[in-house]
């Protein structure tokens, strides 16, 4: 796989690229669900690696590109609740 200075600022080194070459041809063939919703990805659908979404490293496998970067705005978006209250002063 040629070098993408795309995927080197997002960190998507080595493994990732391996990882993905290796799903690639499988893909390519239609003969692969979407690890996140189950449908078939169809030979010629943009897809995407998944991450995990359960806080440990690693990947879930090939996902439609829509299904993965819907996750992940929907991951980044999400925010904890503050534990403590902020009290207001006026000055």
């Amino acid at each position: 796989m040629p070098f993408d200075r795309r995927t080197q600022t997002r960190r998507y080194g080595r493994k990732h690229r391996a990882i993905r070459a290796y799903w690639l041809p499988y893909v390519t063939e239609g003969r692969v669900d979407c690890a996140r919703c189950g449908e078939r990805i169809h030979p010629g659908d943009a897809w995407d690696l998944g991450h995990r979404d359960d806080g440990k490293p690693g990947y879930w496998g090939p996902e439609h590109r829509g299904c993965n970067r819907t996750a992940g705005a929907q991951n980044s978006n999400t925010t904890p609740a503050d534990p403590k209250p902020r009290r207001y002063t006026p000055w």
